[in-house]
């Protein structure tokens, strides 16, 4: 009788432990997820706050007085939303990224194909960006290092892919 307690005990033990390593599995899985989540919307919101920069800062009035059509200065918009980026990831302390900005500087706007890179970057999933309008478009790359997923990948940073872009509204 006392052989078959020691056992059931034992079995106990091993059944607790298991279950503890699959709990702690199941929080770093969870840990990893919130911390993408959390880092792709905050990132989806910089990049958006950069497009908006380059298209306040970018409006080219010269233009706008001799032809009656409002455009973009490339380069000014181009310097504003980079600045607006550098300042963004300044501010979280994020030294490692990626930017692309592109302008669409024509009162027509225009198309990029191939833009973003990574066409789950843009909340809609496009894999070329058009616009009807002057605009700004910002792709970010901003690695992020987890617990559970780095252990997976060999301890690589998980990339996270981000676009947005903002226009300047011609009527």
């Amino acid at each position: 009788m006392t052989g078959t307690v020691c056992e059931e005990r034992g079995q106990v033990s091993v059944a607790g432990i298991m279950a503890t390593l699959i709990l702690i599995l199941i929080t770093a899985g969870l840990v990893d997820l919130y911390r993408l989540h959390e880092v792709r919307s905050w990132a989806y919101q910089a990049a958006s706050d950069a497009a908006l920069a380059g298209v306040g800062s970018g409006r080219d009035y010269a233009h706008f007085m001799a032809t009656g059509m409002i455009s973009l200065d490339e380069e000014v918009a181009m310097e504003a939303a980079r600045e607006r980026v550098q300042e963004e990831m300044a501010a979280r302390g994020i030294r490692d990224y990626v930017v692309d900005i592109r302008v669409l500087a024509d009162p027509e706007g225009g198309i990029v194909p191939g833009y973003p890179a990574v066409p789950r970057a843009s909340q809609w999933n496009v894999s070329s960006w058009s616009e009807s309008e002057p605009s700004v478009g910002v792709f970010l790359v901003i690695p992020v290092e987890t617990y559970l997923f780095g252990l997976i990948n060999g301890n690589q940073r998980i990339q996270v892919h981000v676009f947005a872009a903002a226009g300047v509204a011609t009527t």
